[in-house]
């Protein structure tokens, strides 16, 4: 009988395979004596993105946890607003490519050798 983790870490891989255009993000804040850090790391389909921050002495745990998921929202904004951008510019090259699509159409109609008339 599997234990109870290997039926959530089954459980956990069969709901990211729903998601291919998913983002997953970990996030950890660390106190050593009187040194506390944050850092957060997110991966997606095609990159990698790692980041820390080493907080001010005595910090608290909850200071680095908090500055961890900070800096975890800051990824999904940007995130959402490449994606955003990437939308933008898959439409605007779609629409470009239908214009030009048209063109040669309306073109072809009138002559259909794609010659220039000569003069």
């Amino acid at each position: 009988m599997p234990s109870n983790d290997d039926v959530f870490k089954r459980k956990f891989f069969e709901f990211c395979s729903e998601f291919s255009h998913r983002i997953e993000i970990y996030t950890d804040g660390s106190k050593d004596g009187i040194r506390t850090a944050a850092a957060v790391v997110a991966r997606c389909c095609c990159t990698n993105s790692v980041k820390t921050v080493r907080l001010p002495d005595n910090a608290s745990i909850f200071t680095a946890e908090i500055n961890a998921l900070n800096m975890a929202l800051d990824i999904i904004r940007r995130t959402i607003k490449k994606q955003r951008l990437c939308g933008f510019l898959g439409l605007l090259v779609q629409l470009t490519s239908n214009r030009e699509l048209q063109s040669r159409k309306s073109t072809d109609l009138k002559d259909p050798e794609g010659s220039q008339p000569t003069n």
